[in-house]
């Protein structure tokens, strides 16, 4: 009884990340908008998808499962992956599918990576990845040229990207990131 309501609860958080019952409001008026195509929409679930495929494959193995239980979760993923996804870009900033709208002012830089633009995220704020086709990368480029971030950086391969700085936390328990070493302490 728990691994299928485990899967359940899996199949809703993926769910939630394309596609919430009140979604944020997208703010500024629309320059553009990039739609994904089913291979991107993968990319961008992947880490949900191979999870579920986790506990199918152990709930199968252990016994937990039953083939229509598991035929059930596979075609209810594919369903939430086949959910249309597009990035609006507008004056005031960028959403994904009225589930995520990030402002300008909350990134610093645009990175251009294969298969991949990463808007960089000001200090104090996450990074958004845009996750493109070949024949999308340029355009979405040429948007991105239009906004209040300036001029993309030079190409760097995704993994080599330079490190965004940690702000710092004051007080009891503050993670702090030495940068010769790459250590994690926590002061006290």
């Amino acid at each position: 009884m728990i691994v299928p309501l485990l899967c359940g609860m899996m199949l809703i958080l993926t769910l939630m990340r394309v596609a919430v019952p009140v979604g944020q409001p997208v703010v500024g008026d629309p320059i553009g908008a990039v739609p994904l195509r089913f291979r991107e929409r993968i990319r961008l679930q992947r880490t949900n998808v191979y999870l579920i495929g986790v506990v199918l494959l152990l709930g199968t193995l252990g016994g937990w499962l039953r083939a229509p239980i598991n035929l059930i979760v596979v075609l209810a993923t594919f369903v939430i992956v086949s959910i249309p996804v597009q990035y609006t870009l507008t004056t005031e900033g960028i959403a994904r599918n009225r589930v995520v709208f990030r402002r300008w002012d909350e990134f610093s830089a645009i990175a251009d990576g294969r298969g991949r633009i990463l808007l960089r995220g000001a200090p104090g704020a996450a990074n958004f990845p845009l996750l493109l086709a070949d024949d999308q990368h340029a355009a979405a480029l040429h948007l991105l040229a239009t906004t209040p971030l300036g001029t993309p950086q030079p190409a760097h391969p995704i993994g080599n990207l330079p490190p965004l700085p940690f702000p710092q936390r004051k007080g009891r328990g503050a993670f702090l990131r030495s940068e010769q070493s790459g250590n994690t302490s926590v002061s006290r």
